[in-house]
């Protein structure tokens, strides 16, 4: 009556191990008993094939590749089938080390169970039903003594035993007498003994899923070479079971005592599961189907019909269970031993989780939001708590919420959430530093990571100094063929440079050198740039001073003195925005500044430190296309983000003072094959150029997020026009709308009603006299959460910027307000006193 009704394909004679033996690859052949035995490779050195590596001698591999190394993967799935009891028995006889030993060995049961239904399913190795049932019936005697005689925790383990068992065919092929040792552990000590049979049994189990899923994937590859896509579907959606099996695989591990595993993994050392070469082999087979819907498309296949759309769903289903493994195994990993635990090759988990991008990142995970960018929005929007919100049909329909009209579309500017950190939101500091983007759009510890691992400037010299030309020249609105931009250790030194230079031509040109000629600057001037006025003092130069007020005009003063000095004018220095009040200057402004100064043929220098992406000049037309002997100074710190920043210098490289300019080794590198010489000026578009860099990265960092920020949109036009709506919202709380109220008064509040275009975005207000001092009302604000600068006790500046939202810029006014307000508490003072009082009493 035993006889299987649906027969094996291509079944071959019982592979005894003389077949095995005989018809096995040198790589794959068959290993004898007593190396079978060792506990590990280093215990056993014959136990090593070449072509193998050690993880597979750990293993045993040699034994499960000569099991199926028929050519009927039917016969081998049988075979593999009847090897799990084998791999299985030892690990519930130790499931005891785990953290709940019923649960171990249910994980187990589940694990055998999915084991028989993927490779029943896939193969045609299942007995007929009748057969089946009249195995049950035979066996179940046995199986049920077994179960009495065994611990509570085990029956259901003789229950699965029985009942899969019973599913195999009647006619099928034996295993080798060695097939019993194949997870039988000899080594007397504890620590490995109890654990190794589960955890290495766990590791053969994967090691036969993949050993199949390689010749499914493989298979599906050349169904798809073939034209045959349903076929290769087919193969592919049989891996992804078998890689679901595998991940089950790793609830096992996680049960393993924590102290007991850590006491075991020593004895691990010199492989790990990812040294497996079926693993690795099966991860690139399937990362290697490049299938989306553009190929589809080009091969006249249309990706909504049955062919085109079962094969984008199994690529799909494939990648996915890829990753789903490998994640699960970091995952596991991490748990187990920590982030920064380091594996065989001295590789951490933690920079695994990178590897693991390039695992998931696949083209046709690529594609994925391309073509969801096409699907038509399907959504309507409806009211939350007096918010409106978008959502899809689906939820609309469940949902009794009335339906309202959609706001207005919001651009990234508005969505500080999307480029900042949240630590950010109650930061108003004046921008010595702006905050820097999230790093997941620029991380600054990668390029620092990066840097170190070169430990050389060629990157920075080849790459980074072009990409920062050009990206400042764009930001300034030059063109590449009309000027240069050089860099130095900061601005003070390319200044220094420039007056150097400048004082040397005129010891050559002019008989009156003793005497010198006049800076005309400005008392908005910062502090460094005072200190090189008395430097040309000493050469013989005399300084004309002109103070600057909040006035309509701010560059009438610089304008009557250059026309009072005339050929007695050697240079002018504008500040384009004040640290001090933060005044702007307007293009036209500067430009009236730049056309007097070249009628008496004095050198021009622009600081703009405070101004650089903070508001957006245009420098070519402010010169009128050709800078000449004008020089524009700036850093990449501020507003520009670069944190530490790096100082640079836009100019003409055919300027007046290109002879006399001092400048870095590096001016010409193409001298540097002549070290024991002075360095010929070949280029001068280098003059400037200030030998090694301080902030090599720091320069970098500006580079990336500047143009990250151009390719988004995030315009500094547009940065500026976001700032100037979260002023109007401040003002109004603090009742500023006229520039002056209770608080205090809006420095440069005349100019900033009369010149919108030009508005920094720091705001600087001027305390009044009796109320609380700037520097008490920062303290008390810092108290509160709030971080934010103040100058000579009595101006307080704030630094407003797309990390702020509405929300944010309430809070702080409102917190103001409530310092400032003479003769009421704040309410969160009164808050707490009213607390104290029920508490007192």
């Amino acid at each position: 009556v035993f006889v299987s009704v649906t027969p094996l394909p291509a079944m071959p004679v019982l592979p005894t191990p003389a077949f095995l033996a005989t018809h096995a690859s040198p790589t794959h052949s068959h290993v004898d008993a007593e190396a079978m035995k060792s506990a590990c490779p280093a215990a056993s050195p014959s136990s090593f094939r070449r072509g193998e590596n050690l993880y597979e001698a750990w293993v045993r591999n040699p034994l499960v590749k000569g099991l199926i190394s028929s050519t009927a993967m039917g016969t081998s799935a049988v075979l593999s089938l009847q090897l799990l009891p084998h791999i299985m028995k030892p690990m519930v006889e130790n499931a005891q080390i785990t953290t709940s030993q019923r649960f171990t060995i249910e994980e187990i049961c589940s694990v055998k169970a999915n084991f028989f239904r993927t490779l029943q399913h896939i193969y045609p190795v299942r007995t007929s039903f009748f057969i089946w049932a009249c195995k049950l019936v035979v066996t179940f005697p046995a199986y049920a003594l077994r179960a009495i005689f065994s611990s509570r925790p085990v029956r259901p383990y003789v229950w699965s035993c029985w009942w899969w068992a019973a599913s195999l065919p009647l006619f099928s092929p034996s295993l080798c007498e060695e097939a019993a040792d194949i997870n039988e552990e000899q080594i007397q000590d504890p620590r490995i003994r109890t654990i190794q049979p589960l955890f290495r049994g766990c590791h053969q189990l994967v090691e036969l899923a993949c050993i199949f899923g390689v010749d499914l994937t493989r298979s599906a590859g050349l169904f798809l070479e073939a034209g045959f896509p349903e076929e290769a579907a087919t193969q592919m959606l049989d891996t992804a079971r078998l890689l679901h099996t595998m991940s089950q695989v790793l609830n096992i591990l996680a049960q393993l005592d924590t102290c007991a595993y850590q006491e075991y993994r020593p004895s691990l050392k010199g492989t790990s599961g990812g040294d497996s070469i079926n693993l690795r082999l099966l991860t690139r087979l399937c990362r290697a189907f490049q299938v989306d819907g553009e190929d589809l498309a080009m091969q006249g296949d249309d990706m909504s019909g049955r062919s085109g759309s079962c094969l984008l769903n199994a690529v799909h289903s494939l990648q996915y269970g890829v990753g789903l493994f490998w994640s699960s195994h970091l995952a596991l990993a991490v748990a187990s031993n920590g982030l920064d635990a380091t594996g065989t090759a001295g590789t951490s988990i933690r920079q695994m989780f990178v590897h693991l991008e390039g695992v998931m990142n696949t083209r046709f995970s690529q594609w994925i939001p391309r073509y969801a960018a096409s699907c038509p929005a399907n959504s309507r929007w409806i009211d939350v708590c007096g918010t409106p919100k978008e959502v899809g049909e689906a939820i609309y329909a469940g949902n009794q919420a009335p339906e309202v009209p959609a706001p207005p579309p919001r651009t990234l500017v508005s969505q500080p959430e999307q480029l900042f950190d949240d630590c950010w939101a109650a930061d108003f500091r004046s921008h010595s530093m702006a905050p820097p983007l999230k790093a997941s759009i620029v991380d600054l510890q990668e390029l620092h990571m990066e840097h170190l691992a070169r430990l050389d400037l060629e990157h920075f010299y080849c790459k980074v100094l072009p990409e920062l030309e050009t990206t400042v020249l764009k930001l300034l609105h030059l063109e590449k063929n009309t000027a240069a931009v050089n860099t130095g250790a900061n601005l003070s030194e390319l200044m220094l440079r420039i007056l150097v230079g400048l004082q040397q031509r005129e010891q050559q040109v002019s008989d009156k050198a003793r005497t010198g000629k006049t800076v005309v600057c400005s008392s908005t001037d910062f502090l460094s740039f005072r200190a090189a006025w008395r430097t040309l003092e000493r050469w013989g130069w005399s300084r004309e001073e002109v103070t600057v007020l909040d006035a309509p005009g701010l560059s009438e003063p610089i304008l009557n003195a250059i026309t009072k000095l005339e050929k007695k004018v050697g240079l002018v220095h504008v500040t384009a925005v004040s640290s001090a009040w933060q005044l702007a200057y307007t293009e036209e402004e500067l430009s009236a500044i730049v056309a007097a100064a070249r009628k008496v043929g004095a050198i021009v220098l622009i600081d703009v430190c405070q101004a650089f992406c903070n508001i957006d000049y245009n420098f070519g037309h402010i010169t009128q296309g050709k800078l000449g002997d004008v020089f524009i100074l700036g850093s990449c710190v501020k507003h520009a983000r670069s944190l530490e920043g790096v100082g640079w210098c836009a100019f003409d490289p055919g300027n007046s003072l290109s002879h006399w300019l001092p400048s870095g080794w590096c001016a010409d590198l193409s001298m540097l094959n002549f070290p024991m010489h002075d360095p010929g000026m070949k280029d001068p578009s280098t003059r400037l150029e200030g030998g090694t860099v301080a902030n090599a990265v720091h320069a970098e960092l500006f580079v990336k997020q500047q143009r990250y920020m151009l390719d988004v949109g995030v315009t500094v036009t547009a940065i500026n026009e976001r700032v100037q709506y979260l002023h109007q919202i401040f003002l109004a709380v603090l009742e500023l709308e006229t520039g002056s109220g209770r608080v205090g008064q809006v420095m440069g509040w005349q100019r900033r009603k009369e010149h919108t275009d030009f508005q920094s975005k720091v705001l600087v207000l001027d305390c009044l006299p009796g109320a609380m001092p700037a520097n008490g009302l920062a303290a008390e604000l810092a108290r509160l959460g709030f971080r934010c600068d103040s100058r000579h006790g009595r101006y307080l500046r704030l630094g407003f910027d797309l990390c702020h939202t509405e929300a944010n810029v309430v809070s702080l006014a409102t917190a103001i307000q409530c310092l400032t307000r003479s003769g009421e508490m704040c309410p969160g003072k009164a808050q707490a006193k009213a607390e104290a009082g029920e508490k007192k009493t």
